[in-house]
């Protein structure tokens, strides 16, 4: 006899109504129907929903951060010289933390640990004139929990990985393919994260799919990690035996390697996973 689906079960938070103190904590079944609609929050003391507010801005996202043409779809003359210049814009598909559209009290709280970053800012000469192109900063994270996925880079030349780490100056997690790792040093520098990851390829590429924002997979998931135990290859090679697509990764060994000198040289111990990384088209 097959057994019946078992249901499955979350929490969202939203509001239930305008005011600014008027939200409710929903129980959602696997069907997608609102099973419970807990409505006593608003009577709680303002430090417990606060708290609760906080831990919400404190639930760990995957952040990618895309670069893009600025005048790509513009055929004006201005737009040709803009593109001339191959100055960009950082774009992402992450979307825009729950906490900072909950209510005007959840906002509040969110607005304190999670800030607008990646805008730009540079100048170019048009016909004898310098004009100034500032694009206001976008992308929302926490950089005290947020992983950080740099991603499409390596198919712009030159490649503005060191402006990403210029702006990223409170970098803690960081997803990088292991072609990255190689530039590390010179991209982050003095950078000191918590944690890196690595994952084999920029995505889309295994489908013949390009690595620009315009034709990127818009959904990605980390489904299968492994911390790198030591910083001799066999703790290497251990690590990469854990994953579903460890032959890939074999090859990668001496780039993880080098990556790993490099950062210990330096007097810099963070925790390097080896990641398998799926990338879907929605």
């Amino acid at each position: 006899m097959a057994s019946s689906p078992k249901s499955s079960k979350s929490s969202n938070i939203g509001p239930s109504g305008d005011s600014g103190s008027s939200y409710a904590i929903a129980e959602v079944n696997n069907s997608g129907s609102e099973a419970h609609c807990f409505t006593m929050f608003p009577k709680f003391p303002p430090e417990i929903r606060n708290r609760v507010w906080k831990l919400a801005c404190f639930e760990q996202r995957n952040v990618d951060v895309w670069i893009a043409n600025i005048a790509a779809e513009d055929r004006s003359a201005l737009g040709k010289a803009l593109c001339e210049y191959r100055e960009w814009a950082y774009q992402s598909n992450a979307p825009i933390p729950s906490v900072l559209h909950a209510c005007r009290e959840s906002r509040s709280i969110g607005l304190k640990h999670y800030s607008l970053e990646f805008g730009t800012q540079f100048n170019i000469s048009f016909r004898g004139t310098t004009i100034s192109v500032s694009i206001p900063p976008r992308i929302f994270v926490n950089w005290e929990c947020d992983i950080v996925f740099p991603l499409g880079f390596l198919s712009v030349l030159p490649s503005p990985l060191e402006d990403f780490a210029r702006r990223a100056t409170q970098l803690r997690y960081v997803a990088l393919t292991i072609r990255h790792s190689l530039f590390y040093d010179m991209i982050f520098g003095d950078r000191n994260p918590e944690q890196i990851i690595l994952y084999l390829e920029e995505p889309g590429k295994e489908k013949g799919l390009g690595c620009s924002y315009d034709d990127r997979p818009l959904a990605y998931n980390i489904h299968a990690r492994e911390k790198i135990s030591g910083d001799t290859e066999e703790h290497i090679r251990a690590a990469m035996k854990q994953l579903p697509s460890a032959n890939s990764f074999m090859g990668s060994t001496c780039a993880i390697k080098y990556m790993l000198d490099t950062l210990h040289a330096r007097g810099k111990h963070p925790d390097v996973i080896v990641a398998a990384v799926d990338f879907v088209e929605v």
